[in-house]
């Protein structure tokens, strides 16, 4: 029996400092996808951490907003809305492994409708 008590107490400590290591390593979140609804339907959207500009966007189907910390962590009972996957990303490395999502703003974008609007009448 002194054994296994013996046995048991070398197990409980290597699991104790089995990742004693890494409590130097932080982590931020990078994305939280969202769901709201049932199983067999709902809505998705996707809120990802501009980690250089020190905000979150929203990108719900062609809506990008920034929003407030308090609407990505809304714990309320009464939100309905799920998370249900999350990325992090390592401090140390956030800035070398991400980017904030760039879309071409919509007055660009409609110069270039024009343009091919143009070079498609002319072929």
């Amino acid at each position: 029996m002194t054994e296994i008590t013996n046995r048991l107490a070398e197990l409980d400590e290597a699991v104790k400092n089995q990742f004693s290591d890494m409590k130097k390593i932080g982590y931020r979140i990078h994305s939280v996808f969202v769901h709201r609804g049932q199983a067999t339907f709902g809505h998705y959207w996707i809120y990802i951490n501009d980690m250089k500009q020190g905000v979150f966007r929203k990108y719900n189907d062609e809506y990008v907003t920034e929003v407030p910390y308090s609407e990505v962590f809304d714990d309320r009972e009464d939100n309905t809305a799920t998370p249900y996957f999350l990325v992090f990303v390592r401090e140390d490395l956030a800035n070398e492994y991400t980017d904030a999502v760039v879309r071409q703003p919509l007055s660009l974008q409609t110069e270039a409708d024009k343009l091919s609007s143009i070079d498609s009448m002319e072929s």
